[in-house]
């Protein structure tokens, strides 16, 4: 039901690393695309044998049913792929980032995945990214998420940006680059599923 903030700032254009940048290693290409796809799974599983009834039940009147989710993080997975490949690839590189030791990018890496998923921690969702009834019905709005999830994973795989080099504010209260912006989304999609279980664990949700 919520997202952080900091991607009310998001602009959805298109950009490049500068020449100079380095690109991922295989390492790290592996350990994002992973997941990202073992997170697009968890999402298939929770949605799985859900019905209409069932995907449109609503704890209260002002929270998000399982289909109002799942519209939000297929909207968010535009805006965050969006705000990393274009605002931050074309903001300057930043010194701080290029001065990291190994240990302090996987620090960072790590942190990302943890604040993300950590649903003590709300915000408002920017409106761009709130349900508005995008979808129909639970399939469509799967059908969205693998479409656009397809298009990270394939950009994850083949890029040559510098996403190690250009960053912004975070989640974390440090500078997040642009690597850790696309580890977001899969963190993003495992803390609304964890939403999505709570909807169900609900005394008055559906049987069926």
């Amino acid at each position: 039901m919520r997202t952080f903030s900091v991607v009310a700032l998001v602009c959805l254009c298109a950009g490049g690393a500068q020449a100079q940048d380095q690109p991922i290693t295989a390492a790290e290409r592996a350990f994002l695309a992973g997941h990202l796809e073992r997170t697009l799974g968890v999402f298939d599983a929770a949605v799985k044998g859900v019905s209409e009834a069932q995907s449109k039940f609503k704890e209260t009147p002002e929270r998000w049913s399982i289909l109002e989710v799942a519209e939000h993080i297929a909207a968010t997975e535009d805006f965050l792929f969006g705000y990393a490949t274009g605002a931050i690839l074309k903001s300057p590189a930043k010194p701080e980032l290029a001065a990291r030791t190994p240990a302090q990018i996987q620090a960072g890496d790590e942190g990302m995945l943890v604040a993300v998923v950590d649903r003590s921690k709300k915000a408002q969702a920017p409106e761009p990214a709130k349900p508005a009834g995008r979808y129909a019905n639970l399939a469509a709005a799967a059908g969205a998420l693998h479409e656009k999830r397809a298009k990270v994973i394939e950009y994850v795989k083949t890029t040559h940006d510098g996403l190690r080099s250009h960053g912004a504010a975070g989640p974390t209260g440090q500078v997040s680059d642009a690597y850790q912006y696309l580890l977001m989304i899969a963190a993003h999609t495992e803390r609304h599923v964890l939403q999505m279980n709570q909807v169900k664990a609900n005394a008055g949700y559906p049987a069926r």
